[in-house]
């Protein structure tokens, strides 16, 4: 099974596949305005999807480069940590 992430500074869309088969897809939301605790509310939703999908063998993230527009620095940062 393959978890895909695209992750944001304040929400984190995924989608977990079966070989070419949708299993499931959602959103993480995080609306707290620090940086630390959106970051560890995305961490610990992810680890739950880990524990319930426990034969993910592959997790896909949406690369972060900072060459890649005019992303705040700020913005860049978090997305780094996340």
């Amino acid at each position: 099974m393959i978890l895909s992430l695209d992750a944001s500074t304040k929400s984190t869309g995924y989608a977990i596949f079966d070989e070419d088969k949708l299993i499931t897809y959602g959103c993480i939301s995080a609306s707290s305005q620090d940086n630390i605790k959106r970051i560890n509310k995305m961490k610990e939703e992810i680890a739950k999807l880990l524990t319930e999908y426990s034969n993910i063998t592959t997790v896909v993230i949406e690369e972060v480069r900072p060459d890649m527009g005019q992303t705040i620095p700020q913005t860049m940062k978090v997305l780094f940590w996340l």
